[in-house]
């Protein structure tokens, strides 16, 4: 079998079918798609994006770049939250395994000395769950770095549910903040939004945003109904938001909370976690990822605390390692 299955370097200016076969697929993401991947400059990344095919079928993708670093390096993606092969749906356990071998042989073959792979938390996998976690183990791959994710399952039955759900603590935050009148609407106020972004990572944290002012706006004209930015207001003025991404069809990826520093005693943080997980369970998604708590397996056991008042539970993102020499 596992030489009737065909390998494709798919170049940054021919993905005819690639996002399609994505978006139907057993376990893709907005991160696999290169619609997303696009709005990276060129010259940030040299692509090495591979498809799988048997018989003429797409049966898997992985998108990557190749990096030198003393010899060849596939990743998958550093472009991305998270990456890894997607595979079509209902596909089988053999299958896959042959897949992943094809996948390390194709790429003995072409020099690479060494492949990383993001992968992304189990709630994304769908059927799959953790069987291709296992046969990257049985196929010699270790994991290198965990990060800890928190998710919300939004498997409620109504909207007191939701708020019920809650840690008290967090719930009394929620109040408080409807109390003063806080209020949150999906906004086009990137400018305003972004200024208070780059101003509390600052300040805070001393870092910059993942992204800049250009992309984020690229991001959300490109995918209007998948990547959202909701504002948090008090009277008419912007005093935060919350930027998500709808990653499939039943997750979305918190990807920046944040307020400013000056409205943080009103508690409009713990609202606009509350007023997101009802906008999408309204909207039929099951999970809602409040991303990492964690950098380099280091946790902020704040942020995680913040995190589990909303009822989260714990699963890891997992970077997986193989020398192939």
């Amino acid at each position: 079998m596992k030489d009737f299955i065909e390998v494709k370097i798919i170049s940054d200016d021919n993905f005819n079918g690639w996002d399609r076969f994505v978006e139907n697929s057993g376990n893709g993401t907005i991160f696999h798609l290169q619609k997303f991947l696009g709005y990276h400059p060129k010259e940030r990344f040299k692509s090495f994006n591979l498809m799988f095919e048997i018989k003429d079928e797409v049966v898997s993708v992985i998108p990557g770049i190749e990096k030198d670093e003393e010899g060849k390096i596939f990743i998958s993606h550093p472009g991305a939250s998270f990456g890894g092969f997607v595979f079509k749906n209902n596909i089988g356990l053999k299958q896959i395994d042959l897949i992943i071998k094809h996948f390390i042989d194709y790429l003995k073959e072409n020099n690479f000395k060494k492949v990383m792979i993001n992968q992304a938390p189990l709630p994304y996998m769908g059927q799959l769950y953790e069987c291709i976690d296992f046969l990257y183990y049985s196929n010699g791959f270790k994991v290198v770095k965990e990060e800890l994710s928190s998710v919300v399952h939004l498997d409620f039955v109504n909207e007191q549910d939701i708020l019920e759900s809650l840690k008290e603590t967090t719930r009394r935050g929620v109040k408080k903040a409807m109390k003063y009148g806080i209020y949150i609407k999906e906004t086009s106020k990137i400018d305003n939004f972004y200024s208070i972004l780059k101003k509390v990572l600052k300040v805070k944290h001393k870092v910059n945003p993942t992204h800049s002012f250009t992309e984020l706006k690229e991001l959300l004209n490109t995918f209007p109904d998948r990547i959202k930015l909701f504002g948090t207001f008090l009277k008419d003025k912007l005093i935060g938001g919350v930027v998500v991404f709808l990653c499939n069809k039943k997750n979305a990826l918190i990807f920046y909370n944040i307020i400013d520093e000056e409205y943080q005693n009103l508690r409009p943080s713990n609202f606009q976690i509350y007023y997101v997980m009802k906008w999408l369970w309204e909207n039929k998604i099951e999970y809602m990822d409040l991303g990492i708590s964690s950098v380099n397996m280091q946790i902020n056991i704040g942020l995680f605390k913040f995190k589990s008042g909303f009822g989260s539970q714990s699963f890891v993102r997992k970077q997986f390692y193989k020398e192939l020499i």
